[in-house]
C-alpha cells in the first residue's frame, strides 16, 4: 500500500515525494486527508512532506501549519514552509511574508527575501513594497532578495539605498550588494 511505503522511516523522503504524487493525481481528497493526520508527527521528512503538497493545494486551508513550518528551527522544513507559501502569494500570505520580513531577524526573512526574488510578478512587488519599510530589518532581508534579482530596477532601488538610507549598516549592505553583482 502506498500510505504505508510513504509513513515508512526506511522510505527516502524523494520517493515518498513520487508515492504522494500518485495519489495526489489520482485521489488528490484522500491524499489531503492521509497529510491532515500526518501534520502532528515528529518526522522531519513528513512535515517536509506536508508543506510540499500543502503548497500545491489551497494554501488558506493550510497557512497555519506552513507559518509553523515557516519558522521552524529545523532548516529544511523552514525552507518548504517558506517555498509554499512563496508559491501561493495572495494577500494572506503576502502579509504573512511581509511580517516575516520585518521581524526576521535569523536566516528566515532572508530566505523569504531570496524566495520571493524568485517570483517574478508578486515576489517582486513584494520586495519593492518591502524597501519602503520603516524598520531596518525588513530593508536588510529584502537587500538579500535584490542581490538575486538581475532587472535594473532591482540594481537602481541598491544605488538609492546605497546613497539614501538613513542607516549606515543599510547603506553598507547595499554598496556591497552592489558590488558583488
Amino acid at each position: 500500500d502506498l500510505a504505508k511505503r510513504i509513513l515508512s522511516s526506511s522510505t527516502p523522503l524523494s520517493t515518498k515525494i513520487k508515492l504522494a504524487s500518485v495519489i495526489y493525481y489520482t485521489k488528490p481528497a484522500q491524499l489531503m486527508q492521509l497529510l491532515s493526520r500526518l501534520e502532528s508527527q515528529v518526522s522531519d521528512d513528513l512535515r517536509k512532506l506536508c508543506a510540499f503538497f500543502y503548497g500545491l493545494s489551497p494554501v488558506n486551508q493550510h497557512i497555519e501549519y506552513l507559518l509553523k513550518c515557516a519558522t521552524d528551527n529545523n532548516p529544511s522544513i523552514k525552507v518548504h514552509g517558506l517555498i509554499s507559501l512563496v508559491n501561493n502569494l495572495d494577500q494572506e500570505t503576502t502579509s504573512l511574508l511581509s511580517q516575516i520580513l520585518r521581524s526576521s531577524k535569523d536566516d528566515t526573512g532572508k530566505i523569504a527575501a531570496e524566495l520571493l526574488a524568485q517570483n517574478e510578478d508578486k515576489g517582486h512587488h513584494l520586495l519593492r513594497d518591502m524597501m519602503a519599510d520603516e524598520g531596518s530589518v525588513s530593508r536588510r532581508n529584502v537587500i538579500y532578495g535584490l542581490r538575486l534579482i538581475d532587472r535594473d530596477w532591482a540594481d537602481q532601488l541598491l544605488k538609492e539605498i546605497n546613497s539614501n538610507d538613513k542607516a549606515w549598516i543599510i547603506r553598507d549592505a547595499a554598496a556591497i550588494t552592489l558590488e558583488n553583482k
